[in-house]
């Protein structure tokens, strides 16, 4: 498989930005050369047509004066010549285009000390279009190398085998690095394996062992008979096989037993998740589950006051601007708790707002109400609200203040409030909840992890990155309708 070179479309950008630059300065330079010697040239031309006019303008010939003026603006490069008398009244006035504006020469004539008139010579300006046409070998020779070198860097700046090697391994030392959860896994799986394998191996030699065990304490018995046994030597030898006989049934008796318990145990289980589930009347959630249930979540609301500017308000400003955060607060809860979406959900508290921000609290009624979501978007409403606010009142020159949110679940309020004041920046949504709670924004809600955490708590957070499109627009139709509310 043939790669491509790396960022070879921008490189194609800068070419073209290349190639701009340098049609530009040659059309800036090339005009500002034939401007020079057009000036040079209506200089000239002026010295030459006094010469012509000193005798006509004695006498005012004005048709001595046009034919010489109609023999000089046939030339291209004259717009336009005015010939005008001492008192400045014009005389002639020829040209190409009269009314065309461009470089204007003008002198006086005299003629021993006395002014007869004046010559003012106007030059055609300079055509840019007529700049590139003469020019068009030139450009299309660069356009050509510009091409060439875009195609060269294509062949010569693809990754070889070597690099593409040395990149698959930075990508799975970085695939595995981003999972060490699973590697402990799969290492105790691995552990776990070696240990039911080296079973049989133990087991067989602890049969040995007391094989052995058995064997010697038959031997000594052997030698010490007791005085009241008529026949050791026949007896003894009888005694150990028997001994020796029992013990390895009995081992293979409870090794059978040991594997049909084993291979019940799936059976049983199944048993029992069947009779858990058929009786519903009396459920056994577990306790993984009953922990990881979200049944409250909390939206802290704070603003951003680096410069403690609200504790600096007299009340006449800062209660009108409290009251009207804490109106919007409310409609835009009501709006969301309108939503089909989050039925189930109602607000604990009511929330209001002072130099501290607010704090909202909602709670599910039921299993399916999705009470993160709904504090997710309620968050994300108000900060919308908010920035409507904040442009508002600037251009009304009077005091807003932008807000940071948090939203969290009832277990993790005071380490939210914490991170909500370290971390987040103007505008943004911090999240701290459990993975019931992450599931439910998983379609709706796009997350984004704290790059470097330091704590526990930094690396469960994420910050609220993007929405569905289809959030968007039931976030955009709550804000128009709380805008819009008459209340």
């Amino acid at each position: 498989m043939i790669y491509l070179a790396p960022r070879q479309g921008l490189f194609a950008i800068i070419i073209f930005i290349s190639f701009c630059i340098q049609t530009l300065l040659l059309v800036v330079s090339t005009e500002r050369q034939i401007h020079q010697e057009r000036m040079q040239s209506g200089e000239h031309m002026i010295s030459q047509i006094i010469d012509e006019t000193k005798l006509p303008l004695l006498s005012q010939d004005r048709v001595s004066l046009s034919v010489i003026s109609a023999r000089y603006t046939t030339d291209d490069d004259v717009a336009k010549l005015v010939i005008r008398d001492a008192d400045g009244n014009v005389l002639v006035q020829t040209g190409t285009a009269p009314l065309q504006q461009g470089d204007k020469v003008e002198q006086v004539i005299s003629s021993e000390g006395n002014e007869l008139g004046s010559i003012t010579l106007i030059l055609a300006e300079t055509s840019k279009g007529e700049i590139i046409a003469s020019q068009w070998v030139f450009l299309l020779g660069s356009l050509i190398i510009y091409l060439l070198i875009w195609l060269l860097y294509g062949y010569v700046a693809r990754p070889t085998k070597a690099q593409l090697a040395a990149l698959s391994r930075e990508i799975q030392e970085h695939y595995f690095a981003q999972q060490p959860t699973q590697k402990l896994r799969t290492r105790r799986d691995d552990r776990d394996g070696e240990s039911d394998s080296d079973e049989p191996v133990q087991t067989s030699q602890n049969e040995e062992s007391i094989v052995n065990t058995l064997i010697k304490g038959a031997g000594a018995s052997a030698q010490s008979p007791l005085p009241d046994s008529p026949a050791p030597s026949a007896q003894m030898p009888k005694n150990v096989h028997q001994q020796l006989n029992s013990y390895m049934q009995s081992q293979r008796q409870e090794a059978s037993v040991s594997s049909q318990v084993a291979d019940n145990e799936p059976d049983e289980r199944a048993k029992v998740a069947t009779e858990a589930t058929a009786h519903t009347s009396k459920p056994a959630p577990r306790k993984a589950e009953v922990a990881d249930s979200m049944d409250v979540a909390t939206i802290k609301i704070s603003f951003s006051d680096k410069y403690n500017l609200i504790g600096k308000l007299a009340p006449e400003q800062y209660v009108p601007y409290f009251t009207l955060c804490t109106q919007l607060l409310n409609q835009g809860i009501s709006e969301v708790l309108k939503q089909p979406i989050f039925h189930g959900v109602i607000l604990v508290n009511q929330p209001m707002f002072d130099a501290q921000g607010a704090e909202v609290v909602l709670q599910t009624k039921n299993s399916h109400a999705k009470v993160a979501l709904a504090a997710v978007t309620l968050a994300q409403l108000y900060v919308m609200l908010n920035e409507i606010i904040v442009v508002k009142h600037h251009e009304l020159q009077r005091f807003a203040a932008n807000i940071k949110v948090g939203v969290s679940d009832d277990n993790n309020q005071s380490p939210m409030s914490q991170m909500v004041d370290k971390l987040c920046r103007d505008n943004e949504v911090l999240t701290l909840l459990p993975m019931s709670g992450l599931k439910q924004l998983s379609q709706h809600i796009q997350l984004r992890n704290l790059p470097k955490p330091m704590t526990v708590y930094e690396r469960e957070c994420a910050f609220v990155s993007g929405v569905s499109e289809t959030m968007v627009q039931r976030l955009v139709s709550m804000r128009d309708a709380v805008l819009l509310s008459e209340d």
